[in-house]
């Protein structure tokens, strides 16, 4: 998820500062540059209307596997990956049979297969929902997202917009929200 103010800060820190940090690329077979991690400087990078990003080549990834798995390592170092990131990711790489099931992607990720599948449930909040999330990283958290999808598994987008604006201007913690879905599931 590629926020408008994550890209705006970038583009910011890009323009002030320079680019810091390369992104991480490899060439395909008609010649063209295919990032490897680096999305949000890019994206950075065009907002502040610089010409040239800064790419560090690398051999090209044997599989699509092996290319997540080494962006997803990257971003999990820099402690950018969030538990919505990896939802809507990792969803679209078992649609694509990259990964066979959950399990295979627990495994490959050395992950418990009950962690995957919380977070794969993620995934399937609606788009402005996801996008309204992603805009307070305070609630980028696992607790927190799976409170917010099953408050909305019960009160549904508009109810559940209206709780994300809430809980981001008053601080409301995870227990508030499943204390709130409870109530709301009693009528």
């Amino acid at each position: 998820v590629y926020t408008s103010s994550a890209v705006n800060d970038m583009a910011q820190s890009m323009s002030n500062n320079g680019q810091r940090v390369s992104a991480t690329a490899y060439v395909n077979d008609h010649g063209e540059v295919v990032l490897i991690e680096g999305e949000t400087r890019l994206r950075g990078a065009r907002a502040a209307g610089l010409p040239t990003l800064r790419v560090e080549i690398r051999p090209r990834p044997a599989s699509n596997r092996e290319l997540y798995e080494e962006a997803r390592a990257a971003n999990v170092e820099r402690r950018d990956q969030s538990p919505l990131d990896d939802a809507i990711k990792w969803k679209e790489l078992i649609e694509k049979k990259v990964y066979p099931t959950q399990a295979a992607l627990a495994k490959a990720l050395n992950l418990g297969e009950d962690h995957v599948s919380r977070t794969m449930s993620l995934a399937n909040l609606p788009h402005r929902i996801i996008h309204s999330v992603a805009e307070n990283t305070d609630l980028l958290n696992h607790k927190m997202l799976n409170a917010i999808r099953e408050y909305w598994a019960v009160k549904g987008d508009e109810d559940t917009l209206e709780l994300i604006l809430e809980i981001a201007k008053t601080g409301m913690g995870y227990r508030d929200v499943v204390a709130r879905r409870k109530s709301a599931a009693k009528g």
